[in-house]
């Protein structure tokens, strides 16, 4: 039936007519009156929209695909049967799917998880196939679940000579199978979480390996975050493979909390002791939340005669006056 219109030149509904002839070994008979009615041409099936699945449809061992049905212009062309084909996303040879599927559901069990897959269905009737749908590509598995909170902790450092802060806060999670990155969001003074992949990108290969990002803790004092003093550095965390980013972790309830340079302090109070020939200085203690939300741990104490224009140190850091 598919090459009669090829062969006849006939068109779609038009009737197949035939005459026959008896012939025996003198000659041939004349043909019959030509049929006035009977089998009309039909029409192979249109072309099928693309595929599709949900990611409710997609698991690491199994892909279900689904299609919409063929439409068919009349009961004589009811669609008899569907052809599915797939291919590797790294390659050009399509496979055929050797079970005939009369509904519209595929189900492919051979997959692995993060195979990269195309798929295209053809509809057939009892004429001939249809052309092929254009393809769709799926990769399956599915995203990564929700992680635990990750772990955010103060690493303390000496205080340098040159008096800026350097101490950071370490952030931490546990590892996620099939990762291709991690996202790090940092929580905000308005209660949003921001990603900031200048102190912290997820998608550094050095930061996927050590499931670690260290930030200085003076990044959390302004720029987005304001964090106040005394709060909670809140971090959230979530893993990404191949079908995208996972739902973000719960942020961490407990951890480091934000701490800044001390206060300015008074003026130091001092007198003169004639009988030692020297002078006592006395200030006072630096406490919460003076102290910028960190234990003090040292002074520092400089001084300079009227018409020294430098100030040296004498206590609390190395002293550039020798007769301390």
């Amino acid at each position: 039936m598919s090459r009669v219109p090829e062969l006849t030149g006939l068109g779609k509904h038009d009737i197949i007519q035939a005459k026959v002839a008896a012939i025996n070994r003198l000659c041939q008979g004349a043909f019959s009156p030509m049929n006035l009615a009977g089998q009309r041409i039909g029409s192979c099936p249109a072309k099928m929209q693309r595929p599709y699945t949900s990611e409710r449809e997609v698991t690491p061992t199994e892909i279900k695909l689904n299609w919409y049905p063929a439409p068919t212009a009349s009961r004589d062309q009811r669609i008899t049967e569907y052809e599915v084909q797939w291919q590797s996303c790294e390659t050009t040879t399509w496979m055929r799917e050797n079970t005939a599927k009369t509904s519209s559901l595929y189900y492919n069990h051979a997959v692995r998880n993060g195979d990269c897959l195309r798929y295209i269905v053809r509809a057939y009737n009892k004429y001939c196939s249809g052309d092929w749908s254009d393809f769709v590509e799926i990769t399956s598995g599915s995203v990564p679940p929700s992680m635990l909170p990750p772990v955010v902790e103060i690493v303390p450092t000496q205080f340098p000579a040159n008096g800026e802060p350097t101490d950071e806060v370490r952030i931490s999670w546990a590892a996620a199978d099939n990762v291709v990155a991690y996202g790090i969001y940092f929580g905000t003074s308005s209660g949003e979480y921001l990603e900031d992949k200048s102190h912290c990108d997820g998608q550094s290969q050095a930061v996927i390996q050590s499931r670690e990002c260290r930030v200085p803790m003076s990044a959390f004092w302004s720029g987005p975050f304001r964090k106040d003093q005394g709060t909670t550095i809140s971090v959230k965390v979530r893993a990404i493979n191949t079908k995208g980013p996972g739902e973000l972790s719960p942020w961490n309830s407990e951890g480091a909390t934000i701490e800044k340079v001390p206060f300015a302090m008074n003026k130091p109070d001092g007198h003169r002791q004639a009988e030692k020939n020297a002078i006592e200085l006395s200030w006072d203690e630096m406490r919460y939340p003076l102290d910028g939300g960190s234990p003090i741990t040292t002074y520092n104490l400089q001084f300079k005669l009227q018409e020294d224009q430098e100030w040296m140190n004498v206590v609390g850091l190395t002293s550039t006056y020798l007769d301390t």
